[in-house]
């Protein structure tokens, strides 16, 4: 089987000589070169090479050769016979010998190491008078190697052919390293050995740098993994000696984290693995990586309180947490950041006071309630900080987007018949049916700026009215009536107070109801610091105290309007109650024999028709006198009462 290997054998010669292990501070060299180096410069009188032609000659023996005995033949006759191997040292001058070792281990070390005990039992034997050449050759084989060795006897000795020489003992006189961390292997730096034989000589090995360095091998030879004591057997020449070592479990110097900074979201759960790679540096200077599952983790909160944490803690507050990771006495830190929680929903809990508008009008938000979900779980009810559309409503745009920490949701209100609008320029709401003056109403509560003016007659019989302003807050707009009439009002009056700014007119008021169980009222404001002009009012009027068919308190201007109806008796007024301003052609009818009650420095012209002297058309004539320039005038109606119409 040895031939049927040799072409193999022959095209990876060279890539096998360069494959193998090499010796001597790491560096690549063949297996013949690392004999060689065990070989030579130890002997005075012998010289050591490898030999080209000895290779030659030996791969062609292989070649021929299948068993071991046929390749012994084949490099007989290619050799000659010669002297015996082990008779070198009385050969005479010219005399030959080789022997061939045939070493069963792909390891090349140990086959070097074996190689050189071999030559050295006899070339430590021969004549030190004698001078004696040798080459060598070695090819890796299937099986293992073939080591080829020829010498020559170039001068022979005389000496008297002593008893061989043999290595009696080995003792290391320079002791190396003795103490070693847990994973360390041994390290045979500065030992010597010395090698006694016995012939009473000695020999001194040191700078030994690996095991099979110079031949000697010690056990075990990989890394110390117990600590304790240790005995290390060295071994040279068939002969040991012990080196005793103390191995302690290495300490951690330094610990360090992959990750030093992590960032989550309120809400979010902790997740060790995320901290990465966690790695212990040892004294002795090498690093381990460490399973996070050995560490101590100890979080520092926002608040500097510590807790332990794992995989079940939460991060439920926003801000700066430190981590502390821990391992056999030593400390890494990150840097936890922990940001709000996100809004994943938001929904309208409550809807907004406001939910019925006139064609023109913005959303109004006032008294809404949205409720947002967090990333944590958790839900807030917001009232403020959200943002909605503010394009003015319309039919056609009826649902309003509300939107809050990225989310949005909507709110779908009611738009009022395209008769009612409102005009953002002017502020101005122009009403044509009930509902819309009701929601005129309503909104005009929150802005008593918001002016009003009627397209239509308005019927407010069943319908719930509240009065505008105040005394304290009066009412600043203007409210036109263009001649129109709202009939059935039933409410304490149509105004509270009204500003010196201003302005009720051409305003009818029929057949109203107006009562007030807790104090004084009047038919178109209570309080009256502006302007009411071509106004009107049929109907009765109920109070606790004072009650007036315009006015109750005119601190303003009263020009060109009337009553007629019932109020209280002897405590109701056809105007006013009380004057502090200035009445202009006004006129009553009714239960009540007075115009005004008093009259506190102001000016009042305010005359009861009785139907004798001052009729109705006498009247009309002197309002529409004093109405000058406006826009609409009296005239008298079929029922024989004023009737406001648009000037022609």
């Amino acid at each position: 089987m040895l031939a049927k290997k040799v072409t193999a054998l022959l095209v990876s010669a060279a890539l096998v000589l360069t494959l193998l292990a090499g010796c001597g501070g790491g560096r690549n060299q063949s297996l013949s070169q690392m004999l060689l180096n065990l070989l030579d410069g130890q002997y005075q009188n012998v010289s050591v090479e490898i030999d080209s032609d000895l290779e030659s000659k030996l791969r062609q023996a292989i070649s021929e050769s299948e068993t071991d005995e046929e390749l012994r033949a084949a490099l007989e006759q290619l050799l000659g016979g010669g002297i015996s191997f082990q008779r070198l040292g009385s050969g005479q001058q010219g005399d030959s010998a080789w022997t061939l070792i045939i070493y069963p281990s792909t390891d090349p070390n140990a086959a070097a190491r074996s190689v050189y005990l071999d030559l050295d039992k006899v070339f430590a034997a021969l004549p030190a008078d004698g001078q004696y050449s040798s080459g060598f050759a070695m090819v890796e084989t299937e099986n293992g190697y073939a080591i080829l060795v020829k010498a020559t006897v170039d001068k022979a000795g005389t000496e008297d052919k002593p008893d061989p020489v043999t290595l009696e003992s080995i003792a290391v006189t320079t002791q190396p390293k003795t103490t070693y961390w847990v994973g360390e292997s041994f390290n045979p730096a500065n030992m010597v050995i010395t090698a006694t034989y016995s012939n009473n000589t000695t020999k001194t090995l040191k700078d030994i740098k690996q095991s099979g360095d110079q031949g000697v091998t010690w056990t075990p030879d990989g890394a110390l993994m117990t600590e304790g004591t240790h005995d290390i057997t060295i071994s040279y020449g068939g002969k040991t000696a012990t080196v005793t070592v103390t191995v302690k479990e290495p300490e951690v110097k330094e610990l360090k984290v992959e990750h030093t900074s992590l960032t989550y979201t309120a809400g979010a759960y902790f997740y060790p693995n995320q901290i990465g790679t966690v790695t212990a540096s040892y004294t002795y200077g090498n690093d381990k990586e460490i399973n996070i599952s050995e560490c101590d983790l100890i979080l520092t909160l926002p608040d500097n309180t510590t807790s332990p944490v794992d995989s079940s803690y939460q991060f439920k507050t926003a801000g700066t947490y430190t981590l502390t990771v821990s391992y056999s006495g030593q400390e890494a830190t990150v840097k936890i950041t922990v940001n709000p929680a996100t809004v994943t929903d938001i929904e309208v809990t409550q809807n907004p006071t406001k939910m019925t508008y006139i064609s023109g009008e913005s959303f109004d938000p006032a008294g809404m309630t949205i409720t947002a979900t967090y990333s944590d779980g958790t839900t807030k009810p917001v009232t403020s900080d959200y943002t909605y559309s503010t394009e003015p409503l319309t039919e056609d745009n009826a649902v309003v987007t509300i939107s809050y920490g990225g989310q949005s949701t909507t709110v779908e209100v009611t738009i009022l018949d395209g008769n009612n609008s409102y005009d953002a320029k002017t502020k101005t709401y122009s009403i044509a049916t009930a509902d819309g003056l009701l929601a005129w109403n309503e909104t005009v509560q929150s802005n008593l700026s918001l002016n009003c003016t009627l397209t239509e007659n308005i019927n407010m019989m069943d319908k719930e009215w509240t009065p505008v302003g105040n005394s304290f807050q009066t009412y600043n707009g203007t409210f036109d009536g263009q001649g129109y009439s709202i009939t059935g009002l039933n409410a304490p009056s149509l105004f509270g107070g009204i500003g010196e700014s201003a302005t009720v007119k051409n305003l009818q008021l029929v057949d109203v109801k107006l009562s007030e169980s807790g104090g004084a009222t009047a038919g178109i404001v209570v309080n009256n610091y502006g302007t009411i002009m071509a106004c009107s009012m049929t109907g009765e009027i109920s109070a606790y105290s004072y009650t007036s068919g315009i006015a109750n308190f005119n601190l303003g201007t009263i020009v060109a309007c009337w009553f007629s109806g019932t109020l209280k008796e002897n405590e109701g007024y056809g105007i006013v109650a009380f004057n502090y301003g200035t009445i202009t052609a006004c006129f009553w009818d009714g239960n009540t024999t007075n115009g005004y009650r008093s009259n506190e420095g102001g000016t009042v012209e305010a005359t009861k028709v009785d139907d004798s002297t001052v009729t109705w058309q006498t009247a009309i004539d002197g309002m529409n006198a004093a109405l000058g320039s406006n826009d609409y005038e009296w005239q008298l109606g079929t029922d024989g009462l004023p009737v406001l119409q648009k000037k022609q």
